[in-house]
């Protein structure tokens, strides 16, 4: 039974590192977005990638963009 206890909080760990991992990024691509709102996405991905030796998909990016210049300027 312990087995099984340290596999699912081995697996946890992991979830709970991921989405630190992702939060980190976002907040990355929310600071470029609110300092510069026309920044075109392949250069978003070029400074995350630059930060974090991370190649992060460019739907991604322009999700998280779009996000934070509507927040900037509203809908």
């Amino acid at each position: 039974m312990t087995f099984y206890v340290n596999v699912y909080n081995m697996e946890q760990a992991m979830i709970d590192l991921l989405k630190l991992v992702i939060k980190r990024y976002n907040e990355t691509i929310k600071l470029l977005a609110e300092a510069d709102p026309s920044i075109k996405v392949k250069s978003v991905i070029t400074k995350v990638q630059s930060k974090f030796n991370y190649t992060i998909s460019y739907c991604k990016v322009w999700l998280v963009k779009q996000k934070t210049v509507e927040k900037i300027f509203g809908r």
